[in-house]
């Protein structure tokens, strides 16, 4: 779905960090773009991507901009309380942390994380992966870099740690379930497809 992608970079941004953790060895990439607030959506992720790094070599990324666009003082005092959250490995208390800080009325606020979604599915596939601990390692905004601390967006740095093939794994079923939106998508997608079939025309995905 190319609109996805029209206004969102964080993949972009990511490959140059990984070109250089690789130092010149090649290296396969699997890029997911997700951003629904459904849970089963992320529980369908998060056990995709238990499946997927089973392989002890593989690396989960997840990329999120912090608070937008608050002032530096209001950022200094959500973004850390974002980050425990993350940190605390429970997607209940980074969902409960995140609607509490925007309930809370921060002057410019628009949100505390805009890959919340991706942030979550992570989350909730901690167990999974072996997750065993989280820990924030850097923290910025932009008004430490570019000097406007009237209107700025945070930037942090989790490492999650624990994994190993010793880890517990998600065994419990997975029912294949889809929101009704999600639902009214996939039928408005077969519509066009059967269309496209018999009329001899591309399907418009977007």
């Amino acid at each position: 779905n190319d609109l996805a992608h029209a206004k969102e970079h964080s993949l972009e941004v990511q490959l140059p960090y990984l070109v250089t953790a690789a130092r010149g060895k090649p290296f396969k990439i699997v890029p997911i773009l997700t951003n629904s607030p459904d849970q089963t959506d992320q529980e369908i992720v998060a056990r995709a991507l238990t499946e997927l790094a089973s392989d002890s070599r593989a690396l989960i990324v997840v990329s999120s901009d912090l608070s937008h666009f608050p002032t530096s003082e209001v950022a200094e005092v959500v973004d850390p309380e974002i980050l425990r959250a993350v940190a605390s490995l429970s997607a209940d208390t980074l969902s409960s942390e995140n609607n509490k800080l925007l309930k809370a009325g921060h002057a410019g606020l628009d949100c505390t994380m805009c890959g919340l979604d991706a942030t979550l599915c992570v989350e909730r596939a901690a167990t999974g992966l072996g997750i065993r601990e989280a820990k924030m390692v850097s923290y910025t905004h932009s008004g430490m870099i570019g000097g406007d601390s009237k209107r700025v967006v945070g930037y942090g740095a989790v490492v999650f740690l624990g994994m190993g093939k010793d880890s517990p794994r998600q065994d419990r079923a997975l029912p294949l379930t889809f929101s009704e939106e999600a639902r009214r998508e996939l039928v408005s997608l077969a519509r066009s497809a059967v269309k496209a079939a018999l009329g001899r025309r591309e399907v418009d995905v977007t």
